[in-house]
């Protein structure tokens, strides 16, 4: 601490990671390199028999024995164009094309009066929807929180509800196991918490894909 001064101050005071703004072209990079083209596989074994062919490379530091393979155009082809069978009797399969990376990262143009302060912009018998726009950090992406108030659950009044709602919750993080690994990957996230009285469901991600994550 004594190596800070007001002058550097603000270079600590800060969460896990420092916020320099958004730069959609480097956004862009990324996403168009998710391609099987820029893939890396690693395979480790001690079965040198399938490689004797072959004329193994050094690490130049520790002298490591390795391999530096160009996929073939057949696994590229697999790699675009993979089989995948959803059927509760297989147990293995290619992963489904995940939608959840955005397309499109534009950001929308200031609107003083959407981020001036929360407002509503639908309301009807069943529920309400309010809105509010933020202009500081110019991103495209979305936090969506969402409340559901019931009467009848025993959540957080009695013993039976709380019991319930915990069992409910393992059993829904089961089931969407690997709908949540997908969306985790294309940083989407899904929360949810209760108290008495009423359920709490968050969601935030692109704006682009986040009508999506909701639906599925």
């Amino acid at each position: 601490m004594n190596l800070f001064d007001n002058d550097n101050m603000q270079d600590i005071i800060s969460s896990q990671y420092l916020y320099k703004g958004f730069d959609k072209e480097d956004y862009q990079k990324v996403l168009d390199g998710l391609t099987p083209e820029h893939l890396c596989i690693y395979l480790l074994t001690q079965d040198e028999t399938k490689f004797e062919s072959q004329e193994f490379l050094k690490e130049k530091i520790y002298g490591t024995e390795f391999l530096k393979t160009k996929f073939s155009e057949a696994l590229l082809h697999k790699l675009h164009n993979p089989d995948v069978v959803i059927d509760e009797h297989h147990k293995l399969s290619n992963p489904i094309p995940n939608t959840f990376f955005p397309e499109n990262l534009d950001v929308l143009p200031e609107n003083a009066v959407d981020s001036q302060t929360v407002r509503l912009i639908h309301s009807d018998e069943i529920f309400d929807v309010w809105f509010k726009k933020s202009d500081k950090f110019k991103v495209p992406k979305i936090f969506v929180h969402s409340m559901f108030y019931t009467n009848d659950s025993g959540v957080c009044i009695n013993v039976e509800g709380s019991v319930f709602m915990t069992l409910w919750q393992m059993v829904l993080n089961d089931y969407y196991r690997e709908f949540t690994y997908m969306a985790e990957m294309a940083s989407m996230n899904f929360q949810r918490s209760f108290t008495e009285g009423s359920l709490r469901f968050n969601f935030n991600g692109y704006s682009d894909t986040i009508g999506e994550f909701i639906n599925k």
